[in-house]
Parts: structure tokens; C-alpha cells; sequence
């Protein structure tokens, strides 16, 4: 399917279609628009704390950091691919806390579950978030 959208002209808004597997099998095909990673890293919400659950490690992310940098600094294997929130390598998932979602991948139901977020982009709207990593 995605050979068939690559021409496509990009939307008004920067935006083009993309399709990923869909966690009930399939496929999920869906409009992204692709931040620049300056947009997509920056929080004019100030810091958080950051805990990977399995490793035991917890780290306070900043303001001009991601979660994934902040945690690789500290020390945890995260896999990643784009860290522009697009290709769904970072997914992970969210034990505590509310993230703030900044991808352009999860769908709103996905979104509004707040079981899972793209680390490479997304934040937290909680002072505290907990993942399982």
C-alpha cells in the first residue's frame, strides 16, 4: 500500500498519508504530517521525571531534551528509527502518568488510552511518567 501513496502530493498542512500495522492485524493507513525534530523535542512546560520500570532507572528529562535522549544518557537501551514520530519504533509502553502526546502516528484512540507513546517525541503532561522499559 505505501508504494502506492509515495506520489501523492503532500497535503496543505505539510501532511501525507502513511500506513503502519495495526495492533489487531491489518493495516492502518492515516494522514501524518512530519514535525521538524526542532518542534517535535522542545517543551515550554519545563521538566519532568522519566522511570524505566525494568531497569530500575529513573532521570529527569528537560526542557530542550526527549524522553528517548534522556534515557539512552542514562543509561537504557530504547530502539528507535525516524525520532520524528513516524514510524512506531520507540513505541512504548506507559505504567503511570499522563504523556503528552506530539507524534504523528498513534491514532486518537490510541491517543486517548494513554497506554502507550513514541518516546523519540512525545513528553509528559505529568510531573512524574513511568515506562516499561
Amino acid at each position: 500500500m505505501s508504494e502506492y501513496l509515495e506520489g501523492w502530493p503532500a497535503g496543505r498542512d505539510g501532511s501525507r498519508w502513511v500506513t503502519r500495522p495495526s495492533n489487531a492485524g491489518g493495516i492502518v493507513m492515516q494522514s501524518a504530517h512530519a514535525e521538524s525534530p526542532t518542534e517535535a523535542t522542545t517543551s515550554a512546560e519545563g521538566e519532568f521525571t522519566v522511570t524505566a520500570a525494568r531497569s530500575q532507572v529513573s532521570t529527569t528529562v528537560a526542557p530542550d531534551r526527549t524522553v528517548l535522549e534522556a534515557l539512552r544518557e542514562a543509561g537504557v537501551a530504547v530502539p528507535s528509527s525516524c525520532e520524528v514520530g513516524i514510524c512506531g519504533t520507540c513505541e512504548t509502553a506507559v505504567l503511570r502518568g499522563c504523556p503528552d502526546h506530539r507524534d504523528s502516528l498513534l491514532t486518537d484512540e490510541e491517543r486517548r488510552s494513554n497506554q502507550v507513546m513514541l518516546v523519540c517525541v512525545s513528553r509528559s503532561r505529568s510531573a512524574e511518567l513511568e515506562l516499561d522499559l
